[in-house]
């Protein structure tokens, strides 16, 4: 009883918001005059602020597709000769790790 009481809940509370949101989009237009009644100095278009994808494309030119330059490869690189870490340069004040640190 108790799990039908939840999603009975939860049902109307999305039916709610459902309903909701579909008075809003029916009655657009009479929102936005009441509200430019209650303050006529916020008068904004809604219209202007969401245009369609389609109408955006057709504003803007469109543009040649750039021919690409073929890219050179450069030369393969020698790897570089790696130093033994026992011969390797220490700063000064560094600390050192030796063979002694890493085993078990």
């Amino acid at each position: 009883m108790k799990l039908f009481n939840t999603i009975a809940k939860v049902a109307a509370a999305v039916a709610a918001v459902a309903g909701i949101a579909f008075l809003v989009y029916k009655y657009m237009d009479a929102i936005k005059a009441w509200l430019n009644k209650l303050c006529p100095c916020c008068d904004v278009e809604l219209e202007e602020d969401f245009v369609p994808e389609d109408e955006v494309a057709a504003d803007e030119p469109e543009e040649a597709p750039a021919e690409e330059a073929p890219v050179e490869e450069a030369p393969a690189e020698e790897p570089a000769e790696e130093v033994p870490a026992e011969e390797a340069p220490a700063e000064d004040g560094a600390p050192v790790a030796e063979e002694s640190d890493f085993e078990a």
